[in-house]
């Protein structure tokens, strides 16, 4: 299991109910088990070019690496427009698009460990989910059923928002609003609020569905 650092914050814990193949002699057999998810606030933030809506090339993608939305500052980004002279009335346009997401991670022993005796400024130790941590679900094609009744899938991170949040082609003062109007909306507090409202939903949901039954 491989580990990484982050300053970023997880916003909920899941339960999680995966599969894991255990050989037994010379025969295999498949265990079911259950284990918690901590899903991490994330964002990435990509610098494309763009000529007539259409993108003709990709340049920096940054991370969270000095916390979360930092990824999406844009010292750089004026310094390449004003580098190659393009502005508002320009064919090309440069832009920033910010991606919002959760991450899922586990924390194991060692992590604890890590954590509890690291300095406080350092940044928390997290575990990659393991690749058989695996999560089985019914085949939804009939035809593929009659083969293979079941489909196996690993848990990948979930998408919150994806938007561009800095374009050469608005004026500094939209800009300024766009990004700003963009981290209100996905900020820590309103993420884990939102987060938390569709634990609940769900959660109501499944009470309801056990109450009929």
């Amino acid at each position: 299991m491989s580990t990484f650092k982050t300053s970023n914050e997880v916003v909920y814990i899941s339960e999680e109910e995966f599969v894991s193949t255990q050989q037994l002699g010379f025969e295999s057999k498949e265990v079911n088990f259950s284990h918690k998810i901590h899903w991490l606030l994330e964002s990435e933030s990509t610098i494309k070019l763009m000529h007539s809506g259409i993108e003709i090339k990709q340049g920096g993608v940054f991370n969270d690496f000095y916390g979360y939305l930092e990824s999406c500052s844009i010292d750089d980004l004026k310094v390449l427009a004003e580098k190659f002279s393009v502005n508002e009335k320009s064919t090309l346009v440069i832009i920033m698009e910010t991606r919002v997401f959760l991450k899922p991670s586990v924390i194991t022993a060692n992590d604890i460990k890590h954590n509890k005796e690291k300095n406080p400024d350092y940044k928390s130790q997290f575990t990659t989910v393991p690749k058989d941590f695996r999560q089985k679900s019914k085949q939804p094609d009939a035809e593929f059923a009659k083969e293979s009744p079941f489909v196996y899938s690993w848990l990948e991170e979930r998408d919150l928002a994806t938007e561009v949040v800095w374009s050469t082609g608005k004026s500094e003062e939209d800009n300024k609003d766009c990004l700003s109007n963009f981290k209100e909306r996905y900020s820590l507090n309103a993420v884990s609020e939102l987060v938390n409202i569709s634990i609940s939903d769900l959660l109501k949901e499944h009470c309801l569905l056990d109450a009929e039954q």
